[in-house]
Parts: C-alpha cells; sequence; structure tokens
C-alpha cells in the first residue's frame, strides 16, 4: 500500500464505528423525560436505558418533534428548564405515537444519544467511502511513482 498509515487510519474508524447502537422505530410514549444535565443536555429514559443528549441532540430533539428550538434556548438562557419539561411531558403524551430512530454511542461506559437518525441510513457508507479514497490515493500514488502519508486524521461519532 502506498498510503502509509492508512491501517491505522481505517483501525481508528472501526473502533469510533463500533461503538454506535441504533435504537429503531421507538415511540415517543416508550420515553421518559427525566430532566435535563449540566450544559442543558436532555436525559431521556428508554425501557432499559437511561441515556443523555450529546452535541446538538437536545435541541434536535426538542426541533424535530416540538419546533420547540427556539423557545428551548430562552428557557436555557434564563433557567426556566421546568416549563420546558412540563411543556415537553404534556405533548410527548398528546404525541405518543410518533416515532424516532436514536443513534447511542458507548463512551466511557456510558452510553449517550448523538442524534436522531434516519431508518434508511447506512453504517456501509462511511466504510466505503474511506476505502474507495484510500485506493484512489494508492492507485494515484503507483501510477505517478510516489507515497502518500496519513500524517493526522480528525475521527469521531
Amino acid at each position: 500500500m502506498r498510503v502509509y498509515g492508512s491501517k491505522s487510519l481505517l483501525y481508528g474508524f472501526e473502533q469510533v464505528n463500533d461503538d454506535k447502537t441504533d435504537y429503531p422505530n421507538v415511540k415517543l410514549g416508550d420515553i421518559e423525560v427525566e430532566g435535563f444535565k449540566e450544559r442543558n443536555q436532555i436525559v431521556l429514559h428508554f425501557k432499559d436505558l437511561v441515556v443523555s443528549g450529546e452535541y446538538s441532540f437536545t435541541n434536535d430533539f426538542l426541533n424535530h418533534f416540538f419546533q420547540m428550538g427556539s423557545f428551548s434556548k430562552f428557557c436555557f438562557k434564563h433557567g426556566y428548564t421546568d416549563l420546558i419539561l412540563d411543556c415537553l411531558r404534556d405533548l410527548k403524551e398528546k404525541r405518543k405515537e410518533e416515532r424516532g430512530q436514536y443513534r447511542l454511542i458507548l463512551k466511557d461506559d456510558n452510553y449517550y444519544i448523538i442524534g436522531l437518525t434516519s431508518t434508511t441510513y447506512n453504517n456501509y457508507d462511511n466504510h466505503i467511502a474511506i476505502y474507495l479514497a484510500l485506493l484512489s490515493l494508492h492507485s494515484y500514488a503507483k501510477r505517478e511513482g510516489v507515497y502518500f502519508k496519513v500524517v493526522r486524521a480528525y475521527l469521531t461519532d
């Protein structure tokens, strides 16, 4: 292989990718809203797991199901999380049949929700993109008589 460091890159990708889990087809009525943690991250209780939001999940969740993005930002800014919780619990009950698919990641022996995902999303798309990119670099390097080196890669969930 004419792309030095590709083995480490692939290994790193596998490590990040292996720690993800999807909870598909979950009804809002089957989720309990526990509250909010530091940085105003929502805490949800699924049947068998209590998880807190990570990254932009809280805002994405509030916007996706309830269009509460601006309202929740206002409430968080002024410390009115009790208003958000009251609205959430009431709206969640009224829309209990709505479904979503949740992407969880295992980090430091704890699961966190990192997003709402589409049921048509395929994990293997990222594998294929990385393999094709490395294969293209290898083919180009071979044809041109050069080598490439992966110096740094930023891999995230």
